[in-house]
């Protein structure tokens, strides 16, 4: 008997080999990249100062904080100062309240209220 056999239809074509790769060389050496940035901040230094030049751009006055007034710097002997001030006008208010305390309060009572007196337990 005869049996069927397979084959490949295409295995009369040749099969193409890829060429060899080329050695690859970076896009940005070290040298390239360190021109190629200079090279970027150099224009847009130069757009920026162009673009000032026109007007456009930047913050406008309006924008700026308004300018505060200098306070002077810390001085301790005028805080010193202004503390001796304040304890002498509390000693002068204390004196005032311990002279009349001295001469006494009169205290009228107008309602007097209920005394209620508790009971004390029994001793046993």
């Amino acid at each position: 008997m005869n049996t069927p056999t397979t084959t490949n239809a295409l295995a009369h074509w040749p099969v193409a080999q890829p060429a060899p790769l080329a050695p690859v060389r970076p896009l940005l050496t070290p040298r390239r990249g360190t021109a190629a940035m200079l090279t970027v901040v150099a224009c847009l230094l130069a757009a920026n100062l162009f673009l000032g030049w026109l007007g456009v751009g930047g913050p406008s006055a309006a924008m700026a904080e308004p300018t505060k007034t200098l306070e002077p710097p810390f001085n301790a002997a005028e805080q010193r100062r202004q503390n001796v001030e304040q304890l002498n006008q509390i000693l002068a208010k204390l004196a005032a309240i311990e002279t009349k305390l001295d001469k006494g309060i009169s205290v009228k009572v107008t309602e007097m209220p209920a005394v209620k007196v508790a009971s004390m337990p029994k001793a046993e």
